[in-house]
């Protein structure tokens, strides 16, 4: 069976996406806020719409209809737990880098989501994908380049443009088969006066056979 993993993988949605279409899946994740609910939806809800939230309650700005922000949101809209009797489904927490480093070969496919700009070191991403993936693997990635650690004091962080990560890939020992730009949202309020959209890049990259 496949071996997929998911770095960046949040409250795993995608990882339970693709463990039910029949792969092996592990997810990474290195924010505690991220690890300690994932864990709760994964493992401690056991029906749909189970919980609701608010989540617009504390919005003032740039709202149509008064009522706009008390719109209640029922999750989960699955039931995590119902996973087929043989998935292999996992986590592992902590910084990507660190824990994929060393698995050379592991995996036959990574699927990277709104994740590449999360890295201080861009570069040290791709080339830990490199590693990890076995020769003839995917690596498939959605996002952009908004990159978190930019502009903060006392730490690293590498901007690349696109084009300029686009060289670090292919150097890396990738062909690029797919390329293309998504508008994408991002926590949005649908009703809102104000969303935010990005123009995301999706690409899926084959490592080479030796």
């Amino acid at each position: 069976r496949r071996r997929v993993l998911v770095p960046g993988a949040g409250l795993g949605r995608l990882m339970w996406e693709v463990v039910q279409s029949g792969f092996e899946c592990q997810g990474n994740e290195w924010s505690y806020f991220m690890l300690f609910m994932g864990n709760y939806v994964l493992n401690c809800t056991n029906e749909v719409h189970q919980h609701t939230l608010y989540p617009y309650i504390t919005t003032a700005s740039n709202v149509v209809n008064t009522e706009d922000p008390l719109r209640p949101i029922r999750i989960p809209d699955v039931v995590p737990p119902e996973l087929p009797k043989d998935a292999d489904f996992s986590m592992c927490a902590g910084d990507f880098v660190e824990v994929y480093w060393g698995q050379l070969d592991e995996w036959d496919c990574i699927l990277s989501c709104f994740f590449l700009d999360t890295a201080r070191n861009v570069v040290e991403y791709v080339e830990t994908m490199a590693r990890a993936l076995r020769p003839g693997g995917w690596w498939i990635n959605l996002g952009p380049l908004l990159y978190h650690w930019e502009g903060i004091t006392d730490e690293m962080s590498l901007e690349l443009s696109w084009s300029q990560l686009r060289r670090v890939i292919q150097s890396m020992g990738f062909t690029l088969h797919r390329e293309e730009w998504r508008s994408c949202t991002y926590g949005r309020d649908n009703r809102s006066m104000m969303t935010s959209h990005f123009q995301c890049i999706f690409f899926a990259a084959h490592k080479h056979a030796p």
